[in-house]
This record gives structure tokens, sequence and C-alpha cells, in this order.
């Protein structure tokens, strides 16, 4: 068995939008006590190691293909643009110099992010919108990708 601990709703008052918005929690719970399905139905929710070893299996076999046939990434995706599941992530793989190009840009945002957090500490002020636009200048490549990823999946529809 498993516990659940449910805190019930109480209507609050709606805070203006400049006022800080603060989480408390009320005195009384709710004790529900659930079946924990995990341990019956593992091989139902979870990949064995057999799949998981086979999904690695495929995609290093993708990836050797794509590196015999000199194919960069963007001609692989356009000859398998039915099926996007063949190529989305394994830019990460094609070649050390990309992986460490997309782990750098990662650890940009990141660093970014950080920076503007502790300055906007330091001057005492919370400005999310400030927060999410260093962060969308820093990521335009993630963003004009996701852009593409998005446009290739709503032509399956």
């Amino acid at each position: 068995m498993a516990l659940i601990v449910d805190f019930p709703q109480q209507s609050s008052h709606a805070s203006p939008p400049n006022e800080q918005r603060k989480v408390s929690f009320g005195e009384l719970s709710d004790v529900k006590f659930v079946e924990n399905i995990a341990l019956q139905h593992r091989a139902d929710l979870w990949f064995s190691k057999d799949e998981i070893d086979s999904f690695k299996y495929e995609l290093a076999h993708i990836l050797q293909q794509v590196r015999l046939l000199g194919l960069t990434m963007a001609q692989f995706a356009e000859q398998n643009a039915q099926d996007t599941s063949a190529f989305l992530g394994l830019e990460d793989y094609l070649s050390k110099v990309t992986f460490l190009e997309i782990k750098n840009r990662r650890r940009a945002v990141i660093r970014a992010v950080l920076v503007e957090q502790d300055r906007q500490n330091r001057f005492g002020i919370v400005d999310s919108e400030a927060i999410a636009n260093v962060s969308r200048t820093v990521s335009d490549v993630a963003e004009r990708r996701a852009r593409i990823i998005g446009m290739l999946h709503a032509g399956d529809r």
C-alpha cells in the first residue's frame, strides 16, 4: 500500500497582481491508502532491460547508417520526415563536436538565467519576464529547432 495525503481545496481571495502570493496548508488532511500497482504490474509499466538494450542497439544502428552514408542530420531528417522518431534527439550523438556544442548551448542558457537571477537578487527585484527574455535570447537555436519539430508533427495529423 502507498500513502497519499491530499489537502482539501479551500477557496481564497484573489491576490492583486503585484502582491506576492504565499502558500498555506489547511490544518486537516485527508489521508487515502491506495494499492501500489507498480509492484504487481511492473512488466506492463516499465521497459525491460532487453527492451532498453534493443532501443540502444536500434539508435546505434541508425547513427552508424547516417555516418556510413555521409548524410547530414538535415538530409537524414528529410529522408525520414514521415517518421520523426527515426531521428529526433540523435543529433547529440552524431559527433563529439555536435555533442559538445549542444551541451555548451544548454550550459549557456542555465548560466544566463542564473546571472539574471543573481542580478535581480542584488537589487531586490523579481522580474520573471526578464528571466524569460534572457532564456529566450540565449536559447534561440533550440527555439528554431522546436518550431521545426512542431511543424513536422503538425503535418502528421
